[in-house]
């Protein structure tokens, strides 16, 4: 049920949802902060909300208590550019919670591509 209400939210897109949002990303119940984890690839590419406040909710949900909260937000990071990107994941990848290090190690895997086009960019 967070599940829905939170992607409803994040499509209704207007600012009230949004403040909305970011409160159950904050103090929701744990099952509405994981649900916020996972929609915010969907709020932050629908512009529904400035990269400024996605990255300071990524990075709030990313040291959560609750390790169902954490690797949802590892799966979420990937939106955000490769170097910041890595700053949040890096500690989730030694997470005691074997569920959260899964999914740190596979986002950071979805980030090696993009780090090597970076790199082919600069270079030209």
């Amino acid at each position: 049920m967070a599940l829905v209400v939170t992607r409803s939210l994040a499509q209704l897109g207007t600012r009230r949802s949004t403040e909305c949002y970011l409160d159950a990303a904050s103090r929701g119940s744990p099952d509405a902060r994981a649900a916020a984890a996972t929609n915010l690839n969907f709020l932050a590419l629908n512009l529904h909300i400035a990269p400024g406040d996605a990255f300071a909710a990524a990075a709030r949900l990313a040291r959560d208590s609750d390790p169902v909260v954490r690797a949802a937000t590892a799966s979420s990071l990937v939106l955000f550019d490769e170097r910041t990107a890595r700053k949040l994941l890096t500690p989730l990848a030694t997470d005691p919670e074997p569920a959260v290090r899964a999914a740190a190690e596979e986002s950071l895997a979805k980030l090696e591509p993009l780090r090597k086009l970076e790199q082919e960019l600069m270079s030209r």
